[in-house]
């Protein structure tokens, strides 16, 4: 909504994320705050220049709002001093909410091991039996009409270069790491073990008919097998290749936790980002997006994420 008045607020932390968010709440016509400045604590020692530039800011400004990383050892000293502030009509709103609120993706900096405790070792088991329920249901739907369009998409496999109709060793990780074979028509030149598409060296290609079936999805319906063998679900993550994935591990702190839930279809990644990730970069984000799923992960998300998969299906968009 276009407010007239936005609220004037100063950011308090430090780190890339941060600059991101400033940058895009202030951009945003439509926001209702904007942020007057941005002080970096990049030490955890409190000292007078920052308090004196944190009180000289908030004076000059007419500052109502402060977003903090209340999490952030560095600010830790500051905090007595906003809670002060409080009693002046001053709101403390934490940075990584405003964050997932913007983006609908975690800050990496706010994930950890006390986040995985909160938020995946809770007991979710009528939400689990309700998922299941409806995994069954719509798979065995989807299965009927892929089995029609099963001979039509076959030969036109074949008839391009006679290869094989599905991949011969689709190994990816499943949920707590267990290894599962998916199910997919083979839309590239070859398997060449989860190599991104980019990456030099590289020349394996998408086949002429496998860049329609990546582009409407087709390529994805086999898996509706392995959504009733329980190896994934129809909404969660999207389960990488295990020597991917294996990269990912080394190159991106948290990475496994995203196999804390069963692997899925579609998710809400994919609804998010126009294409798979080609780089660490673009998984990093990726792994942003699966872990604002695992945390606000309910039954009404997973409508939406199948909803917006659906959307995506008939506007035929992404690969």
């Amino acid at each position: 909504i276009r407010t007239k008045k936005k609220t004037k607020a100063l950011l308090i932390g430090w780190g890339e994320e941060l600059n991101e968010l400033k940058e895009t709440v202030n951009s945003n016509p439509h926001s209702s705050v904007v942020f007057v400045d941005h002080i970096e604590v990049s030490s955890p020692l409190l000292t007078s220049g920052t308090l004196d530039t944190l009180k000289t800011v908030l004076a000059e400004n007419g500052v109502t709002l402060l977003v903090v990383d209340i999490k952030n050892e560095k600010v830790a000293p500051l905090l007595p001093y906003f809670y002060n502030l409080v009693g002046d009509g001053i709101s403390i709103y934490d940075v990584n909410k405003m964050y997932e609120d913007v983006f609908r993706r975690m800050s990496l900096t706010s994930v950890g091991y006390f986040w995985f405790f909160e938020y995946v070792s809770i007991d979710m088991r009528i939400y689990e039996i309700a998922k299941r329920a409806t995994d069954i249901i719509v798979a065995l739907v989807v299965a009927f009409f892929w089995i029609l369009l099963h001979p039509l998409v076959a030969f036109l496999i074949k008839r391009e270069d006679g290869g094989s109709v599905f991949l011969s060793n689709q190994l990816r990780i499943g949920r707590h790491g267990k290894t599962i074979k998916l199910i997919k028509y083979r839309t590239m030149s070859q398997d060449d073990g989860g190599v991104w598409l980019k990456e030099k060296g590289n020349q394996n290609r998408v086949t002429k008919i496998g860049y329609y079936l990546r582009k409407s999805r087709i390529d994805e319906l086999p898996q509706v097998i392995n959504v009733l063998r329980r190896d994934i679900s129809l909404i969660g993550p999207r389960p990488d290749i295990i020597d991917l994935g294996k990269r990912m591990e080394k190159e991106i702190p948290f990475y496994m936790i995203r196999y804390s839930v069963k692997p899925g279809l579609s998710g809400w990644a994919q609804t998010l980002q126009e294409k798979p990730p080609q780089s660490v970069e673009e998984t990093r984000i990726r792994l942003m997006y699966d872990l604002f799923y695992i945390k606000n992960r309910s039954y009404l998300v997973d409508v939406v994420v199948l909803l917006r998969t659906i959307r995506t299906l008939l506007i035929r968009s992404g690969m």
